[in-house]
């Protein structure tokens, strides 16, 4: 089963909406660490970071498809419709 934690999907989603609103791009690193801990966690391979980070962004970026109010419920509802289960761990 492919799992990520509800820690790193409130982290990515709170520095994409940073990101969003100081254009600061020191987060983006942090953003790439994020979204890489996803990719390893759900597929064994850091391959899919890119995959994560845009489907935040496309959802609660710069110009979100969710619209500016984008919830991070939202987020952790469309990574169940794809197959990745979220799961509260808290940092583990």
């Amino acid at each position: 089963m492919k799992t990520v934690t509800m820690y790193d999907v409130e982290e990515l989603a709170r520095l994409i909406r940073k990101y969003a609103k100081t254009g600061d791009t020191d987060i983006l690193a942090a953003e790439k660490e994020v979204a890489e801990s996803m990719s390893k966690r759900a597929f064994n391979s850091d391959l899919m970071r890119f995959s994560f980070k845009e489907l935040f962004d496309s959802i609660c970026g710069i110009y979100p498809l969710a619209g500016k109010n984008a919830s991070n419920d939202l987020l952790v509802q469309v990574l169940e419709l794809i197959g990745i289960h979220v799961v509260d761990e808290r940092g583990k």
